[in-house]
């Protein structure tokens, strides 16, 4: 299974150069990674970024333009490259095979959706798929689709803005179509959250509080499954094909 890692970045220098190494050293499978920096001012994140070596593609943005455009930018070029992706931060730090093990439980259970590793506890019960344990819900985190769900589902929604439920609304377009979102068993992610709601350029609370709102008025529309599919809306701010491979 070939697999792309859309990672985003933004200032906090230490922590993106620990979960870089860390993540790429212990993944247990083989993956592209393509790297989009939503404006950082710390120049010692380009430098950092620029010096790093088996990277597919690396996208300097000039200010910050949130999480659902940068990862639907990338995902509108590579996207019939890859049979899966995965779409990270820039402070989890995953286990010991974290890739491995979603390819794994991907290819067994094959109506997985959205396949994560919980970074707290989830108070999920336990269920069998196709003889593999899984945790079954709304999961967050960075989780992972494959091709088919991409296809299926299409893009994350843009109207929320810099911040939003984005990762909430994949996973009820996800259940929609019948896929099974969850997390795997018995292993967890380590989150390096330093408790600053400001720290990506805006408030990410004053971003959820305006949202939410929005997320469950519009949830009565994935009533119709005609609504699922979310196209691009083929709007970007830089020319994606000059930066990726």
């Amino acid at each position: 299974m070939r697999v792309a890692a859309l990672m985003l970045s933004y200032n906090r220098y230490e922590l993106l150069q620990q979960t870089i190494e860390h993540n790429r050293n212990n993944a247990g499978h083989p993956f592209d990674l393509y790297i989009w920096d939503n404006g950082s001012t710390d120049s010692r994140v380009r430098s950092y970024l620029n010096s790093l070596s088996n990277v597919s593609g690396i996208i300097f943005e000039a200010e910050n333009v949130g999480i659902a455009r940068p990862f639907n930018s990338i995902l509108s070029v590579i996207a019939n490259k890859y049979d899966a992706f995965i779409f990270m931060a820039n402070d989890i730090l995953e286990p010991d095979n974290w890739l491995r093990d979603r390819v794994n439980y991907m290819q067994t259970v094959l109506n997985s959706g959205m396949v994560s590793i919980s970074v707290g506890d989830h108070n999920y019960p336990s269920r069998m798929n196709n003889g593999m344990i899984i945790h079954p819900g709304h999961v967050i985190g960075q989780f992972m689709i494959s091709r088919e769900v991409f296809d299926t589902i299409g893009y994350m929604r843009e109207d929320f803005g810099l911040y939003g439920p984005i990762d909430n609304d994949y996973n009820v377009r996800c259940e929609r179509m019948g896929y099974v979102n969850y997390y795997l068993p018995a292993v967890k992610a380590i989150h390096l959250d330093d408790k600053d709601d400001i720290k990506y350029g805006y408030s990410k609370s004053e971003q959820v509080s305006k949202t939410w709102p929005e997320f469950v008025n519009t949830l009565q529309r994935y009533i119709d499954i005609e609504n699922i599919y979310i196209p691009f809306d083929g709007q970007m701010t830089i020319d994606m094909k000059e930066y990726v491979q």
